[in-house]
């Protein structure tokens, strides 16, 4: 997975989109996927901060024991999942009509998403908590490093997308400007299902 990852960072089309694809399955991705987010929600947790549906009020009976309520991070994981699922199929929907192309690639190229999404909320998170002192003695340079961090998340916010406008070229071989917005169309259309999910159960 880690060779995967960095050719497709660094060389997605020369050789990075067509190797993860080919020696990448939606086990290993998933297996990957899994362990970036327990990583990320673990750093909220110790920064103070909530996920989205921290608004949830549903406790469970293991909530006593850890200390928290577990409901919101559960609803956080399978809404990230079924969000892939989601755009795999808008995905097949869309391309099935221009080429002949698989739904589990089509799949695999979702989740490939998900994991790369996890990487800007990862870097604004890592230095978040030993931040929170800095900010105690030195403000300014505080706010300068956090500044820079949110930068770099932004960045790699467009370059994510970027990266699944090249997966899905290399898959369909359909017209890239298309693609560009589609692509943009379904994460802007996903983002804003997001949003009123959340208001409907807050």
């Amino acid at each position: 997975m880690k060779k995967s990852l960095h050719l497709l960072i660094f060389k997605p089309i020369s050789t990075g989109a067509n190797y993860i694809m080919e020696n990448e399955t939606i086990k290993s991705l998933f297996s990957f996927f899994c362990v970036l987010w327990f990583i990320n929600r673990l750093l909220l947790m110790l920064a103070g901060g909530n996920v989205k549906y921290w608004g949830t009020v549903y406790s469970l009976p293991i909530d006593q024991y850890i200390g928290f309520n577990l409901f919101p991070y559960i609803l956080d994981f399978i809404s990230l999942i079924l969000i892939s699922f989601f755009i795999a199929c808008l995905c097949w929907a869309n391309f099935i009509l221009w080429t002949e192309v698989s739904f589990i690639k089509l799949f695999k190229i979702s989740l490939i998403i998900s994991c790369l999404q996890q990487i800007p909320g990862f870097i604004r998170l890592i230095l978040l908590y030993p931040m929170q002192f800095l900010y105690l003695s030195k403000p300014f340079l505080a706010q300068i490093i956090y500044d820079s961090l949110n930068f770099i998340a932004n960045l790699s916010e467009i370059y994510i997308v970027f990266l699944f406008i090249v997966l899905l070229y290399k898959q369909t071989k359909v017209n890239r400007l298309g693609i560009a917005i589609f692509v943009i169309v379904v994460l802007l259309c996903v983002t804003e299902l997001q949003n009123i999910f959340i208001q409907s159960i807050s």
